[in-house]
């Protein structure tokens, strides 16, 4: 069962600069366990590519192409 809870406010939504970021660019996000946490943010970049790599304390995300 869920419990319904009030009051509760809504976290900000993080805001990545992939749209900003050219080739060979990185960014290292602090936190994040998984490229899961992340990967619906992609989704509005098309035709770019990133590649990401779980390291030490988060995430790094490369702009490939």
């Amino acid at each position: 069962m869920f419990k319904i809870e009030k009051g509760i406010p809504m976290s900000k939504r993080r805001k990545y600069p992939f749209a900003e970021m050219e080739i060979g660019d990185s960014v290292f996000i602090e936190g994040l366990k998984s490229v899961a946490e992340i990967s619906g943010s992609f989704r509005g970049h098309r035709p770019k590519k990133f590649a990401t790599r779980q390291v030490d304390g988060g995430i790094r995300v490369w702009r490939i192409a």
